[in-house]
Parts: structure tokens; sequence; C-alpha cells
């Protein structure tokens, strides 16, 4: 899939710097035909919608919107300052989805056999169009609620003007129609950075424990699970508990991209190619290069790390001290080493992330995220000021074998099959994920005992991928963990770390731009 996109990339490069008024009118991007229409290399170009920093890399603003990070920079929501419908970020996000979606709308409606592909290659590829329209829906169902859907590219720009939202649940029937018939015809294993049956699957899934559907979700998982495809990373055998020390670690760098825990990973080429993942240079040390720092880990993600040998690690302030730092970072659970730059810490250049370090003060808490950052001594990817950071060739997981679990996990607790004792069990499943952290076994036995530990879990084993914010929302927690004010690692709250719990925030407002284009669309109640 890497090389398909590099190809892309290369041809991308050469139609623009070649491309006439002429060629632009011989054939509009609206206007296929059999003779310019390339089954897979379109494909290729719906999977390119995905890239976009708004798309796949929404993870970096979703983590500011819960307690595990801050945002302050892209949508302001510590403050209040700047939530109207007017703000730009509601208006991207929303741009982003749709163009993914009119991406995946023209290939479906396109695509037919041709000479050198059958109809069931066909049928294959429109299954992994409408897994990423699923996808994309997904998003914006999570974020806005209702909105409209468009399932047809040869809608006119008059015609889309008229399109008023549909429900919510609309919406999620739409969602889960894509994804049953992209179950139907995708096979189990793909070519790496391919939709399989199993992500449309654990896609489904998570679609509908947003719902609290947990009956559905255990069934999914279930097959997923019993499919033996998928795996723990690092885990010597399924169920084991047995992992190497660097596993977790390991998991995200590039040399262990495609690995058997990732069920769908957005592929990303570079550098220098224009295809690169952009996280490291927007949020992690890599912005020393001069790219935006646009969130930190928050003093409280901190503290939820624990130690190993079971003692407490308390809440108290810590302290900024030469390598290898404060003691209290030390002795933590593998994944706390693998996440979160702490003060002290030594990146892999031989660096100190320290007081002098170029953007050290840039982060309010001190504290970064480590994850999906190009680690590497590849000085075309990674120098001494990292002058390719933004342009990572390092993948960015978008769904993992772990949340398989832990959502099969989740349903068994919420629908009181709490005695299991199988090797799927919820409690043996919650502590093969402990287990990669190195930490012991948890021994909960009543149902509020294993949902307090698996939301723990969750919180810890994807700190970073942008999945807490949903989780806090379906858990209805929202209000309570939004009003936590961020601390830096003294324990005082930040310049901007006051934050300000609004309903509002659970449904976004439709962006005001296109409520004043549109003739069918009307305002989310909250945000009238």
């Amino acid at each position: 899939m890497k090389k398909i996109i590099l190809f892309i990339a290369v041809l991308i490069a050469i139609i623009s710097t070649s491309c006439t008024d002429d060629f632009l009118e011989q054939a509009p991007i609206n206007q296929l035909s059999s003779e310019n229409f390339i089954p897979d290399l379109a494909l290729t170009g719906v999977y390119d919608g995905l890239q976009i920093i708004n798309v796949a890399g929404s993870f970096m603003w979703q983590m500011g919107l819960s307690p595990l990070a801050t945002n302050r920079v892209q949508l302001n929501f510590e403050t209040g300052v700047g939530l109207d419908p007017s703000n730009g970020k509601f208006e991207e996000i929303w741009r982003d989805h749709y163009r993914l979606i009119f991406k995946a709308n023209l290939f479906i409606d396109n695509a037919v056999p041709t000479e050198n592909f059958e109809q069931a290659e066909i049928n294959n590829f429109i299954g992994q169009a409408k897994f990423i329209r699923a996808y994309a829906y997904s998003q914006l169902a999570a974020f806005y609620g209702s909105v409209p859907i468009h399932l047809n590219s040869s809608t006119t720009v008059s015609e889309m003007r008229q399109i008023a939202k549909s429900t919510k649940a609309e919406v999620i029937a739409q969602i889960l129609k894509d994804l049953d018939e992209a179950i139907a015809i995708l096979p189990d294993v793909v070519e790496h950075g391919r939709v399989s049956k199993g992500a449309a699957m654990a896609l489904k899934a998570r679609v509908l424990l947003r719902e609290n559907d947990y009956p559905s979700v255990l069934s999914i998982t279930e097959d997923i699970i019993n499919s033996g495809i998928y795996g723990l990373f690092g885990e010597t055998s399924p169920g084991s508990t047995s992992f190497d020390t660097d596993a977790y670690k390991n998991l995200f760098t590039l040399e262990h991209d495609n690995n058997e825990e990732s069920v769908f990973a957005v592929q990303y080429v570079g550098p220098l190619l224009g295809e690169g993942q952009p996280f490291d240079n927007d949020g992690s040390y890599k912005s020393a290069r001069g790219g935006n720092m646009w969130f930190w880990a928050t003093k409280f993600l901190v503290d939820n790390y624990e130690n190993i040998d079971g003692s407490p690690v308390g809440t108290g302030p810590y302290q900024e001290m030469p390598t290898p730092g404060d003691p209290r970072f030390l002795g933590r659970d593998l994944r706390f080493d693998a996440t979160i730059t702490y003060p002290g810490k030594t990146i892999y250049t031989g660096q100190v992330w320290e007081p002098g370090f170029r953007i050290y003060t840039r982060a309010e808490t001190r504290f970064l995220i480590t994850k999906f950052t190009a680690e590497t001594d590849d000085t075309s990817i990674a120098g001494s000021w990292f002058p390719n950071g933004g342009d990572s060739p390092a993948n960015i997981m978008l769904i993992r074998y772990a949340d398989v679990l832990l959502m099969n996990a989740e349903a068994k607790i919420e629908t009181g099959n709490i005695t299991d004792s199988g090797a799927n069990s919820a409690i043996k499943s919650i502590n093969r994920i402990r287990a990669r952290g190195g930490l012991q076994p948890i021994t909960a036995t009543t149902q509020e005992e294993l949902r307090t530990a698996l939301r723990k879990e969750r919180m810890i084993e994807f700190a970073g991928e942008g999945l807490f914010m949903f989780d806090i929302r379906r858990w209805g927690i929202a209000d309570v963990e939004m009003e936590r004010d961020v601390e830096d690692f003294a324990g005082n709250v930040t310049p901007h770390g006051t934050r300000i719990f609004s309903p509002k925030l659970l449904e976004w407002p439709i962006p005001q731009f296109e409520i004043d284009n549109s003739e069918g669309l009307v305002q989310n109640p909250l945000w009238e």
C-alpha cells in the first residue's frame, strides 16, 4: 500500500506541474468514464483523503477535549473563547470529512468492471470505499449529531443546498448499512493499509459502543476475537500475558508498522513527498522545528500511570530534575515512558527534555505525547532539530486489536457477564492489556469494580489516540471530567488551564458558513 501511495504522490506531483486549462476542461473529476477511471488508482485517491490532519490526525485535538491533554490553540475549549459556529476548526473538520465522503461517493458511483478488473474485484473495492464513507460519517455523527447524508456524487450544488440534516439515528443507520455491505464483501486478509472484513466489523462495534448497544458489540467482537487473525503485539502466545519489555513502545515504531495488532491503519510515506504524517511536528518535541505545538499532556494523565510494584504514585508536585528526572517518573507502567515525554527524559537523539530545550516552555504542563513520533536515526527524517518533522512515514492506527478486546470486555461487564472464566473473560482481557504495561493483574469481582478497572485501562492504553473523548461522553461523565483544570508538572493551574464545561460541547454547531450557503440546514438547538 505504501508503494502505491508513493506512486500516487509522484503522479500527483507530475499532474500538478503539467495541468493546463484544456486538461481541466477535458477531464473534470465529476465526469468519470471508462477511459479515465482506473479503479485501483482511484481507490488509492479515496484512501488519500484519510491522511488529512482533521481526519486521521484528528486524535490530536480529540485529546484536548478530554482530561488527558489540553488543546487551547485549536478550539479554546478551556476558556470558552471562540466557541461559536464561526470557529474555523468546526468548519475545517466538517469540510474535510465531507470531502472524504465525496471521494468515496465518486468512486462508488463510477466503479465498474474493466478489461483488467473483474466484478468480484470491483465489489471488493466498493466495500473498501463504503468502509471509508462509514468512518467519515461515524466521526461527523459523533461530533455534530444530526448531519446531512450525501450518497450521490452527481448531486448538483443547487440540489445540495436543499438537503436538510438527517437525524443522528438515520446517520447511524446509514453507517451500519455501509458497514454491513462492506462486511459481506471484504476478505479476511488484505494487503497492508487496505480495509479487511475485520476492520469493518471493528468499526461497526465502535459505532454501536457509542450507542451503548452492548449485546451487539459483544457479538461482533467475539467474532473478531475467534477469527484468530489479530493479536496483541509482543505477546508470546495469545492469552499468555507474557510480553517483551519494549512491546508497547515498539507497537508505535516505524519498524513495526502494520503489525498483528493493527486492525486498520492509515498509511504514510515520507519525508519530502507531501505524504507524511503531521503529528510529530504539531504535538511532540519535534515542534522544535517550528511546528504548532497544538497540545500537551496533563498532570492528571501522568498521575494515573501506576507504579509497577503497586506502590501509590500520589498526586503531589513533580520536580524538574536532571536526567532521568524526578524519581517518581521511574518504575511506572511501561506505557508511561512509551507515551509521555516528561522533564528530565532523554529522547532518542540524546537530547534531554528540560529547561533550555527550544520549545520547553511552550508546553505549559511540560508533558508531551510521544506516540506516533518517528524516532529514527535517518537524518532525512529527523536531524539535530528534526528538519523534516511533520512529514513522517509512521502510520496512524485508527483501530487496534487492544480496542477490540476492551470493547468486548466492556460489553461483558455492562451485560452482567462477569462470572465467565473463559480465555476471553472481561477480567482476563483487562489483565492481558495490563500485563504489557508490566502491571500486576487486578482481582476485581463485582460489576462496579470491573467497570472502574476497564475505564482506567481504556484511558491509559489509548492515551494520545483520541478515544477517551468519546468514552467519557458515552459514559455520561464528560461534565465532570472536562471540569478538571489543567495543571503543570508542579501542580499549578496553567495560564490557560481553567476549564469551563458546557453541554454545547457534546454536540457541535453546524459551521456558520454551511448555514449561510444552504437553504435546508438549521443550526443545532444549543447553538441557535
